[in-house]
């Protein structure tokens, strides 16, 4: 897997942005259908996230008890993202919402898993580990010495 350097500026300006969009969206329901009922409808929503969340990570665990992988690890994979999306609606905010509504597509989550699986592809050195010769060292070698030696004391 190929590891992305994000810069913390970025991710600073994403944060903010993502703050300042939850913002203008809570005061647009605010001024729309008022404060009580926007504050109602936020409670409702994370009651619904918690019952998803729970009715979902029992699926993924009785999937993981039971050892039943027939179907693959993308269906175990699948099921982690409903997981994460169930997780999503019970976060406070609305972008969080339409974010773990939309990992309840099934066309949401076989795209994110075509852009891992295609990540994976173009990088091929997830595989090969470069190391320095002072970064190992070769174990089976002291282990073939301590054999012979202890074989050699018992023969008389």
């Amino acid at each position: 897997m190929k590891l992305i350097r994000l810069h913390p500026r970025l991710l600073l300006a994403a944060g903010l942005g993502w703050i300042g969009l939850e913002f203008v969206l809570f005061w647009l329901c605010v001024q729309s259908i008022g404060v009580f009922p926007t504050l109602a409808f936020l409670t409702i929503k994370g009651g619904i996230g918690i019952i998803l969340l729970a009715t979902t990570l029992r699926g993924v665990f009785r999937t993981v008890v039971e050892g039943r992988f027939r179907q693959g690890v993308s269906h175990f994979g699948s099921a982690l993202f409903v997981a994460a999306g169930a997780l999503l609606v019970l976060l406070p905010g609305f972008l969080s919402t339409f974010a773990g509504l939309a990992l309840f597509s099934p066309s949401a989550r076989t795209s994110i898993f075509r852009m891992i699986r295609r990540g994976r592809r173009k990088s091929g050195r997830e595989t090969i580990v470069a190391l320095d010769p002072s970064e190992w060292r070769d174990v089976s070698a002291g282990k073939q010495k301590k054999r012979n030696s202890r074989s050699s004391a018992i023969v008389p």
